[in-house]
């Protein structure tokens, strides 16, 4: 039986920090990814902040001016089993000069100096890699700046399916008066409670939609009162943005959807992933919703 797994995927791109400021110019990686392909693995190893790993390995994907990176992040110490339902758990021993590593892969698009990272816990995360990086620069020379949503969260037009909001502090929430949400935090203040969570949603009901008026007017409260509310998130349409769009932290992702099955035992392959995510970047269309991202910061 296959297995599905949802690997989330992020957008930066690479800029050049000079002078203590991060500048306005990209940053190109492919001399830097040239100098790392001529060292031994052992070479391309680096322990920066207690994150120890290295480049694995760097893959130009078919004609396209794009690369696959796949980041390992070593661990000399095994805390890992393998476990099955009717046997006791093997612990993976790892022997002197063995790691245990966890990977992350990255695409870069060296014309427009883009790289989607994988969100992978316990791997190389996005300022670990850009510490890499300057690392075998010599000195702070790159910068990877998220790239965020530009989606007009209010216009008219817009459809709403879901909406999810977390209050840090809902006894300063000051919706505007009349809105469903000021009815709703005066029930819940009589609660004397602190903190709260309120999600309106269709259940799985996709032909209908919520009351573009009352959203709008709530997305519009929640900018007002960012610093008692810990998320806001935002479902639209299919037909317009897929997804969940999270009012206070809107970068650029992907879900990646992989399909396991008995004969890959379990691994999500380097190849396999870097294949999916180019074709979402490139096939997918990923790639000009970016630019266009970038084109209006």
């Amino acid at each position: 039986m296959a297995t599905t797994v949802k690997i989330i995927c992020k957008y930066y791109q690479l800029r050049e920090f000079k002078d203590s400021d991060i500048t306005a110019n990209t940053y190109n990686l492919i001399p830097l990814l040239n100098q790392i392909n001529h060292l031994s693995l052992e070479e391309r190893f680096a322990n920066i902040n207690n994150v120890e790993g290295r480049l694995e390995e760097i893959s130009k994907l078919g004609e396209f001016d794009i690369y696959a990176l796949n980041f390992m992040r070593t661990d000399n110490v095994s805390t890992s089993y393998k476990v099955r339902r009717n046997a006791p758990a093997e612990h993976i021993d790892i022997e002197v000069g063995e790691y245990i590593a966890k990977n992350t892969v990255c695409i870069y698009d060296s014309v427009n100096d883009i790289i989607m990272i994988q969100s992978n816990r316990g791997g190389y995360t996005d300022a670990s890699i850009e510490n890499y990086i300057n690392n075998f620069i010599g000195e702070k020379r790159c910068i990877l700046l998220p790239i965020r949503e530009r989606v007009d969260i209010v216009n008219a037009k817009n459809e709403y399916m879901k909406i999810d909001v977390r209050f840090a502090n809902i006894k300063e929430y000051q919706p505007t008066s009349g809105s469903c949400f000021e009815e709703i935090i005066a029930g819940i203040n009589r609660t004397d409670g602190i903190s709260a969570h309120i999600e309106i949603s269709l259940g799985n009901n996709r032909k209908l939609r919520l009351n573009k008026k009352e959203i709008r007017k709530t997305i519009e409260d929640l900018h007002q009162n960012m610093g008692c509310v810990s998320s806001a998130k935002i479902k639209f349409s299919d037909e317009q943005v897929s997804g969940i769009y999270d009012l206070f932290d809107n970068m650029c992702k992907d879900e990646i959807i992989v399909s396991i099955s008995e004969a890959d035992k379990g691994c999500v392959t380097f190849d396999m992933l870097a294949n999916k995510m180019l074709f979402k970047y490139t096939i997918g269309a990923s790639r000009e919703r970016i630019k266009k991202s970038i084109m209006n910061f």
